[in-house]
């Protein structure tokens, strides 16, 4: 049977572009943040490393075109890192900070326009594990809740 969790993951582009002030108007018409979510999308899926993402069959990872985003949630999944499926959710979410890190050099924009959050639960009360870049934190979270049966 193995060691479960519920995992879940948001990636999110900004809609819109933060620019420097010192960046022309007419220079600002040339990316969209669409642009830049179909870029990454586009390099996400020829990655070798991420390209399994992709291949997701049970609904698990959605791709959500109007918002920007990329959610995955699984419930009840063995989360090792020796998993293929798991190394490709772990390099989708590294290709995430890859772009955070190269707006952030960028001297266009005053922020990276993305930014994610990941939460694992594991069977155990205290096996939480939480990760955020760029402000995610509200991305995907935990809330604590009783329940009757």
């Amino acid at each position: 049977m193995g060691y479960r969790s519920d995992v879940g993951y948001k990636i999110k582009f900004d809609k819109e572009l933060d620019w420097d002030a010192s960046i022309p108007v007419e220079a600002r018409q040339v990316m969209t943040s669409k642009d830049l979510f179909n870029t990454f999308l586009a390099e996400a899926k020829v990655k070798e490393e991420t390209k399994l993402c992709f291949d997701d069959d049970d609904g698990a990872f959605e791709i959500d075109m109007d918002n920007l985003a990329i959610t995955f949630f699984a419930e009840s999944v063995k989360w090792y890192e020796s998993y293929s499926d798991v190394q490709c959710h772990e390099a989708l979410l590294e290709l995430a900070d890859d772009w955070i890190a190269q707006h952030e050099e960028d001297n266009r924009l005053r922020n990276s326009p993305i930014r994610w959050g990941f939460v694992r639960v594991g069977e155990e009360a205290d096996d939480i594990e939480e990760k955020n870049n760029n402000d995610g934190y509200d991305l995907v979270y935990l809330t604590r809740g009783i329940s009757f049966g």
